[in-house]
């Protein structure tokens, strides 16, 4: 029963209707009620950004860090940088000078995939500030990413230019840094994990309107991965960015709890394994006691991933 509890949880963390948004922002120090901010600007035709600007102007132009919002590719908003488990580091980061960026991407819809256009979505949306970037006194030259679950995921994707080999013709933008906040490695890991197995029985259970949006494998794949074991091996191998790590890769910091119920430590632990073994540039902390979302975390915890991030971050800035 209390398995069943944590699941119940971990599944509407990103559901939470955005109804109750201005009263959970009178508790929070929530970046949209700091300083100066522009929503809603169109990165493509279908997808638009929200950039939170510095809180202490400190340079001529702004480096920027880019929020993708974590939600199983299946949900979640660009607003949800609000919510409070990054914004001690976001809060820090802005009155040191730097922009905050918040894109939305493809989610999964009516049993079609987001992917691979959800790539493509923050492919576009870092273009699209490289090109805009004197508009809005922001720094080109200086784009990091911060993703979550899995936006962390989409980072990896991004920051490994893992979309490569699938499509050549796409634009590969170089970014600075990543910072991997729980996110997924190695699909076919996670899909044949004990854990997705007890969350789709789970899903199972519950009433036709919450289990149709929550159906993860068909949703993500946008068919049903049972029907056709090829066509789901090669998802799986295109959408791992375990399998696409290289020689020269930006530095990555990458943060998991070790009773993560969702996405396991394990994913993290691959890739930490695998870039030590090429003595690539990373930093791994791992959160005793500590879940999804992270959920059961202390304050001392909690104090801790806002420094990690901060001072990542701050430390891949030359001018500091």
């Amino acid at each position: 029963m209390k398995r069943k509890k944590w699941l119940w949880l971990l599944l509407l963390l990103p559901l939470i209707p955005l109804t109750f948004f201005p009263g959970f922002l009178f508790y929070t120090t929530a970046p949209i009620v700091e300083g100066l901010s522009d929503f809603n600007l169109a990165y493509n035709e279908k997808q638009a950004l929200d950039i939170y600007f510095p809180t202490q102007k400190k340079y001529e132009a702004d480096p920027v860090v880019v929020f993708i919002h974590g939600g199983a590719w299946i949900t979640g908003r660009k607003e949800s940088i609000n919510f409070n488990r990054f914004n001690g580091a976001v809060e820090k980061l802005r009155a040191q000078g730097f922009a905050v960026v918040s894109p939305s991407y493809t989610l999964a819809e009516d049993g079609i995939s987001p992917f691979p256009q959800n790539i493509k979505d923050v492919i576009d949306a870092v273009l699209w500030l490289k090109k805009n970037a004197s508009a809005y006194e922001l720094d080109s030259n200086s784009i990091g990413l911060l993703g979550e679950s899995a936006g962390a995921h989409l980072g990896l994707m991004l920051a490994f230019h893992a979309y490569a080999d699938a499509h050549p013709d796409w634009p590969r933008p170089e970014i600075d840094y990543l910072v991997d906040v729980y996110g997924p490695t190695e699909m076919r890991t996670l899909y044949f994990s004990e854990k997705l197995d007890s969350l789709n029985s789970f899903i199972e259970d519950l009433p036709a309107i919450l289990r149709e949006p929550l159906d993860i494998s068909r949703n993500l794949m946008g068919f049903d991965p049972q029907k056709d074991s090829v066509k789901a091996s090669q998802f799986m191998h295109e959408y791992s960015p375990i399998n696409f790590l290289k020689s020269e890769l930006p530095p990555v910091l990458i943060i998991h709890g070790d009773q993560d119920q969702l996405v396991s430590v394990e994913q993290s632990q691959l890739l930490v394994a695998k870039m030590d073994s090429l003595n690539l540039n990373f930093e791994y902390h791992e959160l005793e006691g500590v879940n999804h979302a992270f959920l059961g975390v202390t304050d001392s915890q909690k104090d801790s991933i806002q420094f990690w991030i901060s001072g990542f971050i701050l430390k891949q800035y030359p001018l500091n």
